[in-house]
């Protein structure tokens, strides 16, 4: 089974925070190609991601903060490898803030400044495409297939908004 083949399963069998978690276990794998200033901004956007994905009460609006901020920095990335961690971060903390605002607007609660215009370009798509940038870079993601399996299994929807319960960084990778 392909890294593409896991994402498509877990699309179909797994929670909302599943899917995230996975995609953000996959993207944080090309963390340490980027230069010290565009990793520090990652990094950030990873913790507030993870936190989101975990339960805590983080507003879709703040992580896309996060989001903006790598963003700024996508330029400063050089080519190959490099270049690919950045969009692979990039879509992954995308992916996070468009299934934070799907969450936030199932549930009803108010979106203070509105949902951003690119949030519409969002879709399950976007798991393929970190998938994509990371197996670019020549990182391992050998891991990713049983992650998913593991994923399915443990944290199954009924249906493909189901948001789910939390899950930790920790009770996932282990670090």
């Amino acid at each position: 089974m392909s890294i593409d083949t896991a994402i498509d399963r877990l699309v179909e069998e797994a929670t909302v925070r599943a899917r995230v978690a996975f995609v953000l276990a996959i993207a944080e794998r090309v963390a340490p190609l980027l230069p010290k200033d565009l990793r520090d901004r990652a990094d950030a956007a990873l913790v507030d991601s993870w936190r989101w994905v975990g339960g805590e009460p983080l507003a879709a609006e703040d992580l896309y903060e996060r989001l903006t901020r790598l963003a700024e920095w996508e330029f400063k990335a050089a080519k190959g490898p490099e270049k690919e961690a950045v969009m692979a971060l990039e879509s992954a903390i995308f992916y996070v803030c468009w299934q934070a605002f799907g969450a936030e607007l199932a549930s009803g609660k108010p979106i203070e400044k509105g949902v951003p215009n690119d949030m519409a370009e969002g879709s399950e798509q976007v798991a393929n495409e970190v998938a994509d940038f990371v197996v670019k870079t020549g990182v391992d993601v050998g891991f990713a297939e049983d992650l998913g399996e593991r994923l399915g299994r443990r944290f199954p929807c009924s249906s493909a908004d189901e948001l789910g319960p939390p899950i930790t960084r920790r009770e996932l990778v282990g670090e």
